[in-house]
C-alpha cells in the first residue's frame, strides 16, 4: 500500500518542477504570439535587394530566391524578451497540433486561455466548467505538447541512452 502511495506522489512532482522541459513547454505556449510575430519579421524584413541564394550565383530571379527563402526554415529566432528560440516554426507546429489534439471545442478554448496565462477560476466562470476539469485538460495538453515535441526532436527527455527521466 505504501509503495502506491508513493508513486502517486512522485507523479506530483513531476508537474511541480520534477520536469524541467514542462517548463520550456509552458514558457513556448505562454510566447506564441510573440514567437509568431518574430517569425512574421524574420521572413518579412528583408533590405531590399538582399541576395537569398550564394549571392546571386545561381541566377535565380527574385520571385525564386523570395520563394526558397519562404521554405526554407528559420534556424531561430530571437524573441522580445530576449529569448532565443530554435526551429520556432516547428513550436509553432507544436502548438497548432496541442490545440487540434482537443476535439471538443470548449476543451481547446479551455486550454489556449490557461496555456496564455488566463486564471483558472476566470476561465471555469465563463465556460461553466469545473477546476478539476480544467486542470484535467491543462494536464492532457501538457503531456500531448511534450510528446509532439519528442517527435519533432525539439526536446529530448533520455540521458544518453539511459531511460531515465531529465530532473
Amino acid at each position: 500500500m505504501e509503495n502506491e502511495e508513493k508513486e502517486v506522489e512522485d507523479l506530483s512532482l513531476r508537474r511541480v518542477g520534477k520536469f524541467p522541459k514542462l517548463g520550456l513547454i509552458k514558457r513556448v505556449f505562454a510566447w506564441e504570439n510573440d514567437i509568431r510575430a518574430a517569425i512574421y519579421a524574420a521572413r518579412n524584413d528583408r533590405p531590399r535587394g538582399e541576395k537569398l541564394i550564394g549571392g546571386g550565383k545561381y541566377g535565380g530571379s527574385p520571385t525564386e530566391n523570395q520563394a526558397i527563402a519562404n521554405i526554407t526554415p528559420l534556424k531561430s529566432v530571437t524573441l522580445p524578451n530576449g529569448f532565443i528560440l530554435r526551429q520556432p516554426e516547428k513550436w509553432i507546429n507544436v502548438i497548432e497540433s496541442t490545440y487540434d489534439y482537443f476535439s471538443d471545442r470548449l476543451m481547446r478554448d479551455a486550454f489556449q486561455r490557461g496555456s496564455h496565462g488566463q486564471r483558472y477560476w476566470h476561465i471555469c466562470e465563463e465556460l461553466h466548467i469545473s477546476k478539476s476539469s480544467f486542470y484535467n485538460i491543462m494536464v492532457r495538453g501538457e503531456d500531448f505538447a511534450v510528446a509532439a515535441a519528442c517527435e519533432l526532436g525539439l526536446i529530448s527527455i533520455i540521458k544518453s541512452g539511459r531511460e531515465k527521466i531529465e530532473g
